[in-house]
């Protein structure tokens, strides 16, 4: 089990994010379950915000329907 300080679902979407310190800023991944049992990274960046950017989130789920696409 990972504590949620470095790794949560997103409210309301099927992705998670996995979260690090680095050089004192925060740095975020998105990413999804791909059947259950392999969590695909999409992308990384720096967070600025408490509130994850929608651009970031649409991203991530461009990135997984294409991933669903090729299955």
């Amino acid at each position: 089990m990972v504590p949620t300080q470095y790794f949560k679902k997103l409210s309301g979407y099927n992705l998670w994010e996995a979260r690090m310190s680095l050089s004192g800023r925060a740095c975020r991944f998105l990413g999804f379950w791909d059947k259950g049992a392999l969590i695909i990274l999409t992308h990384g960046f720096m967070k600025k915000s408490q509130k994850t950017p929608d651009q970031e989130i649409r991203k991530a789920l461009e990135y997984r329907a294409d991933r669903e696409g090729r299955s």
